[in-house]
Formats: C-alpha cells, structure tokens, sequence
C-alpha cells in the first residue's frame, strides 16, 4: 500500500466532469505483418493479460482515505476486470481520418471510473478509409488519468505491450485468471493510520521549504541580474482562457523527422522541442489573427520536462516540472521566432536548475487535500470571469516515441500520436511526438473554444511550410557566396581534414 504523493494527489481532487485529468494515444497498426494477416480481439486481450505485471498501472486502483482526509493510497484491485478495460469498436463507413479524430475526441472526453484501475482502452476497427494508412488497418486509443502517469511512465507503459518483431501472443486468453493474486482491500482504519503518518511530517516539510526561502531568493535575483533574465510576464487574455465544456476536438499531422532537424539547425544551440513550439506559436499567432484575436504581448506556454531518471522510468506517478516561458507568438519571422525561442527556454531551464522551483508552486504541495478540490473551484470560476488564474495559455508537451517499429500481437505500428488534457483557463493542450523516421503534432482543444479543428490543422501545415521555406533559404544563400567566386575565377579554399 503506497500512498500518491502531492502532484498525482491534486489531480484526483481537482479533477472536474468537464475536465477529465486524464492523457492518451492513438496508435494505428497494419495488422497484415500478424500471422496469417488477421488480429483476433482475443489476441490483444491475451497480449494485454501477459503483459500486466510489466506496470503497477494496469492492476492498481486508489483507496481513498475516509472523509478524504489526505491523498488515497494505491492497492491491488481484487475485481480487475480485463475486459472492462479493453474494448472493441468500429467506425462506421467509410472509416476516414475525420471519422476517427471524432471518435476519439468523444472518448477522451469521458472521465475514467475511479474506482477502478485508472486506465481504459478501444481498439477501433473500420479504418478502411485513411490516407497513407492500408485498408484493414485498426486503431488503439489508450487513455491514462494524469494520477497514475505522466507522458513518460505512460510511454513506458505503452512500450510494455508492444514488441520489436511481429510475434503472436502465446496461449488463450483467460488461461492465467486462476494464477492471479486476489489481495485484501486495506480498511479504513488502515487507511487512516497511514494517512495519519503522512500528516505528521507535513508540518517539518513545510518549515524545511520555508527555511530555503532567504537563499533561493537571493539565488534568483543574482542569477536574474549575471543572465539578464526576466521571469515570463502576465499572460494575455485569448479565447483558450475560458471556461471549457465538455465537447472536444482532436487532431493531428506528421512529417519527416529529417525535416525538423533541418528546421533545427539554422539556430545554433536550437533544440528539436524548440523546433516544435516554434512551429507551434506559428501557427497560434496565424489562427488568432484570423479571429482578430492576437494579443500584442506573446501568449505563455506551459512546457514539461521530464525529471525522471532512468531507474525510475517503470514507476507510476508523475515526475516532472513545467517551464512558464513566453512562446513569442508576437514575432511573424521564423528564424527570429525559433532564435527567441531557444533562448527563453535556455534560460528557463538554466534558472530553474540554478534556482528551484517557485515558492508558490512548492507550497501547493502542503495544501491539506480536504481543501484541494477548491483550487478547480477557483479556476472554473476566474475562467468563467474572463480572467483565468491558471498562468499560461497552452500546452506543448514533448514526448518522444520508438525510434525502431513496433507491433502488437503482430500488427505493425504505423502512425503513433499523443494526446493531451485541457482544463478550465487553458483549452489547448498540444502533444510533440516522434516515431522511427517521422514527427508528430497532435492538439486537444475545447470545441467551443475551436469550433474550427480543420482550419487550425491548416496553420499547423503553413507554419511547418514557412519553416521548411526558411532551411531553404538559408542554404541558398550558403551556396550563393560560393557560385560567386567561383564566377570571379576564385578557387574555394580546400578544409583541412584531420
């Protein structure tokens, strides 16, 4: 019995019926690399059965504590129900892209019962109409609540059920029931004796972080005065800022990675997740302009990094920060934008590993959890007021996938995407994704904030295009000095090589 600690803790109790905390996928897969061409249902779910011991995820629910005194504990659900996890669909004809995306926005609409292992998943068939994807193929959308997983333990968890070759999964479904472990559920008194334990140390946690006030502060305002740093401003006020409902929209597009690391690298010092919000605030500041809704002051991003080190990448839970930085959606050039870009999220990052967290976002750690579910209160209400609390106005989560092919009960993944969460003051959440040779740009948003998924998917394609036009650019001019002197009669100077 494992208590969840403060961050995963918060998204249990902040967690709203318009606004699931919950993250997915949607991977599509071509099930002729299976053996004999065909995936059975019952393959996946023998897949998925072999393979729940691989993450606490999978058979793991929360026992909340009574009167919910303090966060609930993680236990073995004695009810598991792999087939109230696992489902089958189909899409009805013609089983096209736009068909899927609508399905899956409707499905990840829908909150995850937590009184069960938090996790559901559909395998959906039909997709027989999907551009660059063969027919036959079918679908898995796999949704996590934030709780039990953050983008990597989820990617982790992703990974367990996949394999490296086309292998078919051994044995019938159902034919190890007999061999689980059916646990106890803890009591409430057991419940309450652990949680009493955790309140009793919160009063020395909290003085110990106010004991590192004084320095940090010192620490920050050296480091702000040797960088030139300044903090991220107020954010400016946009359509994403509002209250959501419970209609959503999802999308997504894919292009070569070769591409992007070429867009990369007309910026020194640019990273590939630079690349990705500069394409990203690109095209925010083309749709909004379009609604006469760009703000002269550059929207905020709310940017994750992973802190999870390598031993600790099967573990459930979230382990990782987010950088407040502005994305500079007040600059229409793409060099400048991605060189402002790799900037600000240089000394981001440089701040934070030098400074520590906020004071504040610390101390949200320590707020008793009785109290907890007045924080989402207090940010439906600002959003509902037109001045939400929460301090950025999107999302851009990068989260890298396989780099080699991988299969499932056989049936090769050909196109893998992310998806995100969206809540009250902040309705567009983006997710940054790669697989083998190619790149991915997903984004959930609030229908009623974006009544318009297609068109934005279009800013998406123009801002990806006008970068692609800058690499081009920049290597004509390269080649332009060159032809130059080779017209003047001037040799090239020859490298020397070591």
């Amino acid at each position: 019995m494992k208590q969840l600690n403060s961050t995963d803790g918060q998204l249990i109790f902040v967690e709203t019926a318009d606004a699931p905390e919950q993250i997915g996928s949607l991977t599509l897969y071509d099930q002729s690399t299976a053996e004999g061409g065909v995936v059975r249902f019952k393959d996946i779910l023998r897949t998925f059965e072999t393979r729940l011991d691989r993450s606490p995820i999978f058979t793991h629910k929360i026992a909340r504590v009574p009167l919910n005194l303090d966060h609930p504990f993680w236990v073995k659900d004695p009810r598991f129900d792999l087939e109230y996890h696992l489902r089958h669909i189909a899409l009805p004809k013609p089983g096209d892209w736009r068909q899927l995306c609508i399905q899956v926005a409707r499905l990840h609409a829908q909150q995850i019962d937590l009184s069960r292992p938090l996790w559901q998943a559909y395998i959906i068939e039909g997709l027989d109409n999907v551009e660059g994807i063969p027919a036959g193929a079918f679908a898995l959308y796999l949704k996590i609540h934030h709780a039990a997983a953050d983008g990597m333990a989820s990617a982790d968890m992703y990974t367990a059920l996949h394999d490296l070759k086309p292998v078919s999964p051994k044995g019938e479904y159902g034919s190890t029931v007999s061999e689980w472990d059916i646990p106890k559920e803890p009591t409430g008194l057991e419940l309450l004796t652990g949680a009493s334990r955790h309140l009793a140390q919160l009063p020395f946690e909290m003085a110990r972080e106010f004991a590192e006030v004084i320095p940090e502060i010192s620490k920050s305002r050296a480091f702000k005065r040797e960088h030139d740093y300044e903090a991220a401003h107020a954010k400016p006020q946009t359509r994403f800022d509002t209250q959501i409902s419970r209609n959503r929209v999802f999308n997504a597009l894919q292009f070569p990675l070769a591409d992007i690391k070429a867009m990369r690298a007309v910026v020194r010092g640019a990273t590939i997740n630079d690349t990705a919000v500069a394409i990203v605030s690109l095209a925010l500041r083309n749709y909004l302009e379009s609604k006469q809704d760009l703000p002269e002051k550059s929207l905020i991003g709310w940017i994750p990094v992973n802190i999870r080190s390598e031993g600790e990448r099967q573990k459930s839970g979230n382990a990782f920060v987010t950088l407040t930085t502005p994305i500079h959606t007040d600059i229409a050039n793409p060099k400048k934008l991605l060189t402002e870009i790799a900037k600000t999220t240089r000394n981001a990052k440089a701040y934070r590993e030098n400074v520590g967290d906020d004071l504040f976002i610390r101390l949200t750690r320590f707020i008793p959890a009785p109290f907890q579910r007045y924080l989402a209160n207090v940010s439906s209400i600002t959003a509902k007021m037109g001045s939400s609390a929460i301090p950025a106005n999107v999302s851009i989560s990068n989260v890298p996938g396989p780099t080699v092919p991988v299969y499932l009960a056989g049936a090769k993944a050909v196109r893998v995407q992310g998806i995100g969460l969206i809540q009250h003051g902040q309705g567009l959440f983006h997710v940054i994704s790669s697989y083998c040779d190619d790149f991915m740009i997903s984004f959930l948003a609030c229908r009623d904030q974006m009544p318009d998924p297609q068109f934005y998917l279009e800013c998406l394609q123009k801002s990806i295009d006008a970068f692609r036009a800058m690499v081009q650019k920049e290597e004509a001019e390269k080649v332009q000095p060159l032809a130059a002197k080779r017209k003047r009669g001037v040799a090239p100077r020859k490298r020397k090589t070591a």
